[in-house]
């Protein structure tokens, strides 16, 4: 057919039906059918997750260790969201005090010791209720324990701690664990250089063997000696956290004792408690300062034996005679290791030692047979003594002063703690500002 150039183009898109809405109903049909798949998809999913949390919860309540529970935990991130909003409202400051309580029961039990474990939480009990604080959770793990339930406190005590604070938990696990590990690897280091001292089929090898040992020995000591100090830290952060003592409170007292030792420290944060509590128990008090007289005492002990010793060489060194030069070496040589017994055994030991204890061996054999020391030899040892007292003496009255400066900040007993100050005795010449 010829197409007639004047004849207007035929508008076919005005013939055609409009199919839009019938589309747009189709999409929508599709897209909901989408989200109910997708909906069920998810229901089936938790139901799922649903059902395998129920069966690894049973298994770790079944076997309720730290490292059932922090699996747990992981496995399961959605679990801490969950409870975010509560854990924010308890506040930084008392979610770290309770989280200490609880893992220290926590490791108590881990550690396979309920009396312990019982111990601390009367502690934590005692200290909720004074200031009003609720104490159902550990209420409910005293009376398992009580009743020889050990199992059923155990996992109470770490499901608490998992919804209290996952990330805490999880951190002070893996510490925990990476202790044992390295402490593990320690021994196992011992364990095999000891094997190979033993198989050492020559001297280069048995030297090799006895260097690796003793390295092994040092690095097993230095990780020791970390875990320790560490552990000993938290053990009175703990009771500082049961006494219900705040961060600062709790600084305080530590920061003023940090060089003496743990009775005291724990003595300071009882006192701290007190402080705070606005309440004066004398009998409390005196129970305190009984505890840091101990450390006073035990700490003033070798100053008190080097006075005595001091005094023996002074007069030994007067007799100008055979066995009073004996006693002035005898009492020099026990000057320098103070609460030793000198043996004859140990003059054997002391002649094979070059230096020092060489000259006094010499000294003291040339006494017994006749030959006196020269007046000048005794004066060296009388001279010499005197500069290990004085050591001895600056050495005590810094710990009398660092005791002291609890006494004084604590209102507590010069004399209950330190003794009279009058009279004779040892370190009676320190003072200390109270």
């Amino acid at each position: 057919m010829a197409i007639n150039p004047l004849q207007a183009p035929i508008n076919y898109a005005s013939q055609m039906v409009d199919l839009t809405p019938a589309f747009a109903g189709f999409g929508q049909a599709v897209a909901q059918r989408r989200e109910r798949t997708q909906e069920q998809a998810r229901q089936e999913e938790a139901a799922t997750i649903k059902a395998q949390y129920a069966t690894d919860l049973q298994n770790a309540l079944a076997n309720p260790t730290q490292s059932s529970f922090n699996k747990l935990i992981l496995t399961y991130p959605q679990q801490r969201q969950a409870l975010e909003s509560a854990r924010q409202s308890f506040g930084e400051e008392r979610l770290t005090n309770e989280f200490k309580q609880g893992f220290s029961v926590s490791m108590a039990l881990e550690n396979n010791n309920p009396t312990v474990a019982m111990e601390q939480l009367k502690t934590i009990i005692a200290a909720k209720k004074n200031v009003g604080e609720p104490t159902q959770i550990y209420d409910q793990v005293f009376a398992a324990l009580e009743s020889g339930n050990t199992k059923a406190a155990q996992a109470g005590v770490n499901m608490a701690l998992t919804i209290l604070d996952p990330d805490r938990y999880e951190k002070s696990v893996k510490a925990r664990l990476s202790q044992a590990t390295g402490q593990a690897a320690q021994d196992k280091a011992i364990a095999d250089a000891t094997t190979a001292v033993a198989n050492a089929q020559n001297a280069p090898e048995q030297a090799a063997a006895e260097a690796a040992l003793a390295t092994a020995n040092a690095n097993k000591a230095k990780i020791d000696l970390k875990y320790a100090e560490r552990a000993a830290l938290n053990k009175l952060e703990q009771d500082a956290a049961a006494l219900g003592l705040t961060k600062a409170q709790t600084g305080s007292a530590l920061a003023q004792t940090r060089k003496l030792g743990v009775d005291t420290q724990q003595a300071a944060l009882q006192l701290e408690a007190l402080k705070a509590s606005g309440g004066v128990d004398p009998k409390e008090k005196f129970a305190q300062e009984e505890k840091i007289r101990k450390e006073y005492q035990v700490r003033n002990k070798v100053y008190g034996e080097l006075q005595g010793t001091f005094g023996n060489i002074e007069s030994s060194s007067k007799s100008a005679n055979g066995p009073g030069d004996i006693a002035l070496i005898t009492s020099f040589m026990k000057m320098l290791d103070p609460g030793s017994v000198v043996r004859e055994s140990e003059f054997a030991t002391a002649r094979d030692t070059a230096g020092l204890f060489t000259q006094l061996q010499n000294r003291l054999e040339k006494a017994q047979s006749g030959q006196l020391l020269s007046p000048k030899q005794r004066l060296e040892y009388v001279d010499l003594s005197k500069k290990y007292l004085n050591s001895a003496k600056d050495k005590a009255a810094q710990e009398k002063r660092d005791l002291g400066l609890v006494v004084k900040n604590y209102k507590l007993n010069p004399e209950n703690v330190f003794g009279q100050e009058t009279g004779t005795g040892s370190n009676r010449n320190v003072t200390v500002d109270y």
